[in-house]
């Protein structure tokens, strides 16, 4: 039967066999041709640049290490068993030399990007091969096989296209994923026409992209968090204009972790008394890190000023496990830094499971209670220089201990932050039960908002601790997230953040009864004025506009990822003093 279908005549003998010479091409000679060719230019690859069994592993570079994986990163798996291993080798030496080097996120993603051979990123498509072995191409600046002369030349080219095509470089090599958050994975969402962050320095950066919740996943590309953080303390961030910077002084004395200012300054600021108040800060308070942030236009710092840009660049700067962003007329109590410590250990304290492992890091927002120190009509204080005096000429001012504060409220010199004004911004922190309770060593959870309007000032965890790592080759973005730097000038722009985290599901909860931050009195800033002027500028109208419309960004993006602080009953808000 099957001489008669194949073989029965000239006409089928012709088709059977030139279908059989196809199958034998495609399927045998074209694949045994390709391997034998391969396999030979591998094997030349390992004698001539001495990358083999031999080869010191200390003189590869990470372009050499993607080459010995083979040509275009799909013939790995060739190479002899020993070999293989060897090279496999050489990989973990130089990640692990990756990973102990202090360098940015963004920096250390690259250099890791280099190393991960191309066949472990398996969602690279064909077009995203080409660029990256012509990117790649131009880095190393040769191919195997390029004379010596012709190799130099290629890597100056290379260089100088790197200079020019940096940004567009970035978005050629595919993320592997590096970066993620092993301890709280958050949702990826495509960026699509977002636009993302530059690598220029940000504090000097003139152009106009912004950190939004829709681009998140870029935030984290200039932080400076290192790999091996053990130890837990807390960076305070601090964002104000040049003119406040007096204040810093007791903050400085009061709080000795690490203080990142970020200081707006007008050009002439930059270029007449920045580099000597660097100097004069260095010396008065050692911990402290100035990071200066160049005004783009003269009229930028009355409507459109940069606050939550200014908070991300110190946030970017912060290298320990925790942070506490303020502003500058915020001033701690004495020794707040180390009732900080306290509460975190608290709070890893109460996270220990049943087999006695602790939960470190665990991602808790602790609620720092605030006051507010009142000043007399007859006390003059209608300047920054006359508010400022105050505090510089009577060291009791502002309250430094937890006993002068009862007196101070007691005296009704001080009482709860913005109580009088805004008593929404901190009732759920209940400061007036808070001090009564005289809770030294334990924490108290906040059951409830009363309000979306609440905007405590907390402590939450930054830089992942090294216990907490679940991955080699992951690299350590920060824990939380990033300020929306759509929310500028006066209003909202804190309380987005709170929203922010309490959508990612943080507990919080209030620190004992062992600090305080107390509210400096000032005159009402220019912003602060435009944005009460609703008649002659629109600064009101637009953040109250954009807050509504943050929430619900916040609500699509993280619906059911996780259990949030509820809010409370309605019928429950008027059994409450509002003053506390």
């Amino acid at each position: 039967m099957w001489y008669r279908i194949f073989w029965s005549s000239p006409f089928r003998r012709g088709l059977s066999a030139l279908f059989i010479l196809y199958l034998s091409i495609a399927y045998i000679f074209n694949p045994g041709f390709n391997l034998l060719l391969h396999y030979g230019k591998l094997l030349s690859h390992h004698r001539k640049d001495g990358i083999g069994a031999d080869a010191d592993a200390s003189s590869i570079t990470d372009v050499d290490v993607i080459h010995d994986i083979g040509e275009k990163g799909r013939l790995g798996h060739l190479k002899p068993l020993k070999v293989a291993r060897e090279d496999a080798q050489k990989i973990l030496k130089r990640l692990k030399e990756i990973k102990n080097e202090k360098m940015s996120v963004g920096k250390r993603k690259e250099l890791m990007r280099k190393v991960i051979p191309d066949w472990f990123r398996h969602d690279m498509d064909t077009d995203t091969d080409t660029h990256m072995d012509a990117t790649e191409g131009s880095a190393s600046g040769a191919e195997p096989g390029m004379d010596g002369a012709k190799k130099k030349q290629n890597v100056n080219n290379g260089k100088e296209e790197a200079k020019i095509n940096n940004n567009a470089e970035k978005e050629i090599v595919p993320d592997i994923d590096m970066d993620t958050d092993f301890d709280a994975v958050q949702p990826e969402e495509p960026l699509g026409k977002d636009p993302t962050l530059s690598d220029v320095n940000r504090a000097n950066d003139t152009s106009d992209i912004i950190r939004t919740l829709r681009n998140k996943s870029q935030h984290h590309k200039e932080s400076l968090c290192p790999r091996d953080i053990n130890d837990i303390s807390t960076t305070l961030v601090v964002q104000s204009t040049f003119d406040r910077l007096p204040l810093m002084k007791q903050t400085c004395e009061r709080w000795n972790d690490p203080i990142n200012l970020v200081v707006y300054l007008t050009v002439e600021e930059s270029s007449v008394v920045w580099q000597q108040t660097i100097e004069d800060y260095t010396k008065s308070c050692p911990h402290l890190k100035l990071i200066p942030y160049i005004a783009k236009s003269d009229e930028e710092r009355k409507i459109k000023y940069p606050i939550n840009t200014m908070r991300n660049i110190g946030l970017d700067h912060v290298m320990t496990s925790h942070v506490l962003v303020v502003d500058i007329d915020l001033i701690p109590s004495q020794g707040l830094d180390q009732a900080v410590h306290s509460a975190i250990d608290l709070t890893i304290q109460a996270r220990v499971d049943d087999d006695g492992n602790s939960g470190l890091d665990p991602k808790d927002a602790i609620t720092i209670p605030a006051f507010e120190r009142k000043v007399d009509s007859d006390i003059p204080c209608e300047t920054l220089h006359d508010c400022h005096k105050l505090s510089a000429e009577d060291d009791t001012f502002i309250p430094k201990s937890m006993e002068a504060l009862r007196e101070c409220l007691k005296e009704k010199e001080c009482i709860v932050f913005q109580s009088d004004v805004n008593w929404e911004g901190h009732f759920d922190t209940k400061s007036t039960q808070w001090l009564e309770s005289n809770h030294t060593n334990s924490l108290s959870t906040i059951e409830c908002f009363h309000s979306q309007r609440y905007e405590p000032y907390v402590v939450i965890p930054w830089c992942p601790l090294e216990e907490n790592a679940r991955q080699m080759l992951a690299i350590r973005s920060p824990r939380s997230p990033y300020y929306d730097e759509r929310f500028h000038g006066y209003g909202k722009n804190k309380i987005q953040q709170i929203a922010h985290l309490r959508e990612r599901g943080y507990n919080f909860v209030i620190m004992p009864t062992t600090g305080f931050f107390m509210h400096h009195p000032h005159p009402e800033s220019e912003t602060k004025g435009i944005w009460n002027d609703r008649a002659n500028h629109d600064l009101h109208e637009t953040m109250d506009n954009l807050y509504p419309k943050y929430l619900l960004e916040l609500h699509h993006e993280y619906e059911g990822d996780y259990q949030i602080t509820p809010i409370c009953q309605r019928n429950r808000l008027h059994e409450h003093d509002h003053s506390r």
